[in-house]
C-alpha cells in the first residue's frame, strides 16, 4: 500500500468529519464509551470514511478503535487476515 495514499485518505476524513466539528460539537455529539473515555460522532464519521477508503485499495480487514468498542468481536478479523494486513488497527 503506498504511504501517499493512506496519508490522502486521512487528510481527507480530517476535512470532512474533523476540521468542520474542531471546537464545535453539539450537545449530543459526545458520548462516553466507557468511564473516562468519550467518542464524537466526529469520531466516528473519521473512521468510517477511513475504513471505507482503505477498504477500496487494500484487500484486507480494517478494523477502527470505535467500532471494535462496539463489537469486540469485529477485532477477531485481523487474526484472521494475511499477515501483512493484520497491524492496520486503526486508533
Amino acid at each position: 500500500m503506498d504511504v501517499d495514499q493512506v496519508t490522502e485518505i486521512v487528510m481527507d476524513a480530517a476535512r470532512v468529519a474533523i476540521l468542520p466539528r474542531f471546537r464545535a460539537l453539539a450537545d449530543g455529539e459526545v458520548a462516553e464509551k466507557s468511564p473516562g473515555e468519550v467518542v464524537t460522532v466526529a469520531d466516528r464519521e473519521a473512521e468510517e470514511l477511513i475504513s471505507r477508503r482503505l477498504r477500496e485499495v487494500l484487500d484486507a480487514p480494517v478494523v477502527g478503535e470505535e467500532a471494535a468498542a462496539e463489537d469486540p468481536r469485529l477485532s477477531r478479523a485481523l487474526g484472521e487476515a494475511p499477515a501483512t494486513a493484520r497491524s492496520l488497527l486503526l486508533g
